[in-house]
């Protein structure tokens, strides 16, 4: 009866001393989980952005067409913009004149959101982006110039 109390200590003591490893393993290596969740969520969205203001084939590449829209302006109004319609996009969120404009940035981990308006007016600019099977990709562009 004695020995199987002890046999029970041991593998006991055994269980504990292999899951107190694997806990110590995982919080001197802290990099190895958080790579292997940033590669399941995507690209970044920040690089994406940069490449998508700076290059227009990639941004092209990068809109889903048709585009979902709503362009109310003096000399267009649109729902849609197919690929050959669409006009490179050249001034990005961070080169909006503040003084002017408003800027409202939404973020989560797969919407994000650029809203540019002017208060109590009848200018609205707002784009929205989702990832898509790891990739992030304009789905909706709203601009409003009355």
């Amino acid at each position: 009866m004695r020995n199987h109390h002890i046999l029970f200590i041991i593998v006991g003591l055994c269980c504990i001393f292999l899951l107190s490893c694997k806990t110590t393993k995982e919080k001197q290596n802290p990099k190895v989980k958080t790579e292997g969740i940033s590669k399941k969520k995507g690209e970044d969205f920040d690089s994406f952005y940069s490449k998508f203001m700076s290059d227009a084939k990639f941004q092209k590449s990068r809109v889903t067409f048709p585009l979902k829209c709503d362009i109310s302006e003096p000399d267009r109004n649109l729902k849609i913009i197919e690929a050959n319609d669409w006009i490179p996009m050249k001034v990005a969120i961070s080169q909006v004149d503040r003084s002017i404009y408003k800027v409202k940035i939404t973020k989560t981990s797969t919407v994000v959101t650029h809203r540019i308006y002017i208060e109590n007016s009848d200018t609205d600019i707002l784009l929205k982006y989702k990832l898509i099977k790891g990739k992030w990709y304009l789905i909706y562009y709203k601009s409003i110039f009355l």
